[in-house]
């Protein structure tokens, strides 16, 4: 059957022009443009990117990141990668999560003598959209260390619906803004995180009849994994049922994987 060129990935190459002109062909910026990809992230936290689901193809991100190591230094060399206006595919094997995303732009490039990967997503989870943005440092061996993520309008009945994991989120049909700053341990477990969030929607009580409308929450706080404690150093819902503020020291319980207890101590203020 024909193939209309305008469905053919296409590529963005930014030569070296003095090299140019000096009769050598010098590679420094790469990309790709509209192509189909899928990403997995394995129960141990290592994320595998290609071309399809087979497990046994090449994985672009180590090629990626190869080629940018192993590249000379100085002018000339391949300073960054970056795949454009993709269709992206994401399985989370851990926690069954699902994501697919009509418009993703994501890039490799090299941040003094380590590489940065940055990711600007347009994605849907059961349904609902949302924007996600990442940025990490890596290490040597490619495993993100630390870095940024914002994510707008992610929802929380969406992600109950696509994965058990997040099962217990049923209650808060809330949408929220979230913006974070992360250190990861070498096995890619959360060491540290920082973060603020902005939500509003609904949250069913069992002790009422209707649920309660949140017009706003918002919190502030950060989350230790070594102590699994969560310190909010600023918490504040408003409602027609309820307004109210503080701070919070709260300590989570976890049973295989899975969310199940809470406790601590929370200070209320006016």
């Amino acid at each position: 059957s024909d193939v209309c060129s305008s469905d053919l990935p296409k590529a963005d190459i930014d030569l070296d022009a003095l090299q140019l002109v000096r009769g050598h062909l010098s590679v420094k910026r790469f990309g790709l443009i509209g192509i189909q990809l899928t990403v997995a992230r394995s129960a141990d936290g290592q994320i595998r990117l290609g071309f399809g689901p087979d497990q046994g193809s090449p994985d672009l991100l180590e090629t990626i990141r190869m080629v940018l190591q192993d590249s000379k230094q100085g002018a000339g060399s391949l300073q960054s990668f970056s795949i454009l206006d993709a269709r992206l595919a994401f399985h989370d094997e851990g926690t069954g999560l699902f994501v697919v995303s009509p418009d993703t732009d994501f890039s490799f490039r090299k941040n003094g003598t380590r590489l940065e990967a940055a990711l600007d997503s347009a994605v849907e989870i059961a349904g609902a959209p949302s924007r996600v943005a990442v940025r990490a440092l890596l290490r040597e061996d490619g495993s993100p260390e630390s870095g940024t993520l914002d994510v707008k309008g992610l929802s929380f009945p969406a992600l109950a619906k696509s994965s058990a994991s997040f099962a217990y989120l049923a209650p808060y049909r809330l949408v929220s803004d979230v913006s974070a700053k992360f250190a990861l341990g070498p096995n890619n477990g959360i060491q540290t995180v920082s973060f603020t969030a902005k939500s509003s929607g609904d949250v069913d009580a069992p002790t009422l009849d209707t649920p309660v409308h949140v017009s706003a929450l918002a919190l502030d706080g950060q989350y230790d994994a070594t102590t699994n404690v969560l310190q909010l150093g600023r918490f504040a819902i408003d409602s027609k049922e309820i307004a109210a503020g503080g701070k919070a020291n709260l300590r989570f319980g976890w049973t295989d994987g899975a969310f199940a207890s809470v406790s601590g101590s929370v200070d209320a203020q006016d």
